[in-house]
């Protein structure tokens, strides 16, 4: 799943522990390597992707950033038949959408 990160959002975190405390107070409790990631990315304004087998907790990362961020996620489900091209393809497009407020991505949810 990639999180995409909006523009604005970089104001909202002003250091890794001001990210820490508003996702505490959203009810997500985040390891502090992961947070620096997720810190990093923001204020480099880079999406992120995030992997790992079913049920490790990446959805409720994303969903967790967002709420903090006042935002929404952009979900990118891969299955069989997805290359790596079609995938980019579908991530830039949810990007896009979410810049221009469409809620018309092709995406998988």
């Amino acid at each position: 799943m990639a999180l995409g990160i909006v523009r604005g959002v970089q104001a909202m975190f002003s250091s890794p522990r001001d990210l820490a405390d508003k996702l505490l107070a959203s009810g997500y409790v985040i390891d502090e390597t992961i947070l620096s990631v997720i810190y990093l990315a923001v204020r480099m304004h880079r999406p992120l992707l995030v992997e790992g087998p079913p049920g490790c907790g990446k959805t409720e990362l994303a969903y967790a950033v967002a709420r903090t961020a006042e935002t929404r996620v952009e979900r990118l489900q891969c299955y069989v038949g997805i290359n790596e091209d079609k995938s980019h393809r579908e991530i830039r497009r949810g990007v896009a959408d979410a810049l221009s407020g469409s809620q018309n991505s092709s995406c998988r949810r």
